[in-house]
């Protein structure tokens, strides 16, 4: 994968860092999975993120069968792209995605602050 790391923050993973924990820690604003990874395979990681997580997650896969791109779909992906793919293009997918993750997190933190001096509860869900 040809991403610039100047532009990205890149976490990589082929192990089963999926969970609450690791994304405490990286706080990423995209995850990009590539579909065919070894164990946990990529729809296994994608409903395992949406059981604490509504991130942007875009999978990448060589199977462009409709079959599987509904079922990566149903298991919480946001998009699914069939490789190869042109840099460019998933470079443009990434920053959508980003700028949506972050404009999320921006209004997030804007009601906790908001509901700090307030006796509001400092939980919020966001969706979509």
């Amino acid at each position: 994968l040809a991403l610039d790391p100047r532009k990205f923050n890149i976490f990589t993973s082929t192990t089963q860092l999926v969970g609450p924990k690791i994304f405490t820690k990286q706080n990423p604003d995209v995850v990009l999975i590539d579909l065919l990874n070894p164990q946990p395979d990529g729809l296994q990681v994608c409903r395992e993120l949406r059981q604490f997580s509504q991130i942007p997650i875009l999978i990448i896969s060589i199977i462009g069968k409709s079959g599987m791109v509904e079922k990566a779909l149903n298991a919480g992906a946001d998009e699914y792209l069939v490789k190869p793919v042109p840099t460019n293009i998933l470079v443009a997918y990434l920053n959508t995605f980003a700028r949506r993750s972050r404009a999320e997190k921006i209004a997030v933190n804007a009601i906790i602050q908001a509901g700090a001096g307030n006796q509001i509860s400092r939980t919020c869900t966001v969706s979509r």
